[in-house]
């Protein structure tokens, strides 16, 4: 018998029902536009890390899928996707939240978090790169995102 987890990750994988994992430097501005924010040192360090763009595609590369849920992403930094869709949307840009709305019949691409580890520490802080709004909109049934994991001393 397959766990919760399984089932969610063969039923909202890769392809089958229409995520698809970022490739290459999709989504990489947004290194960029958040790395002058107010950021976790471990988060900070990891954007340094990944603004340079091959850094960025092979941390990709060797990301991991995992589902997240609402309670899961209330864990995470840099994002509304831990409250409800029907409450977060009524703060969003109207325009925006149509996009998203048409992009759920179709494919979409996956969120991406950045999840830092102070090896010194062990303590370890998740932040979500980019897909804010996919993560808000379909985290109470379970969101694939790609994880980068970045250690660091």
């Amino acid at each position: 018998m397959k766990t919760y987890t399984e089932f969610l990750e063969e039923a909202y994988g890769t392809g089958k029902r229409g995520w698809k994992p970022n490739t290459g430097t999709e989504e990489h501005d947004e290194v960029e536009h958040q790395k002058s924010g107010d950021l976790h040192p471990s988060i900070r360090k990891a954007m340094n890390h990944l603004s340079d763009p091959k850094n960025y595609a092979q941390a990709l590369q060797r990301s991991k899928v995992s589902i997240y849920n609402r309670r899961k992403m209330q864990n995470v930094h840099n994002t509304d996707a831990g409250e409800s869709w029907i409450e977060t949307k009524k703060t969003l840009d109207p325009e925006k939240v149509s996009r998203v709305e048409k992009q759920s019949r179709g494919v979409k691409t996956m969120p991406i978090i950045i999840k830092a580890k102070n090896k010194k520490t062990g303590e370890t802080v998740s932040h979500l790169l980019g897909g804010n709004t996919r993560a808000s909109k379909h985290a109470g049934e379970g969101v694939p995102v790609q994880v980068i994991h970045y250690e660091h001393d």
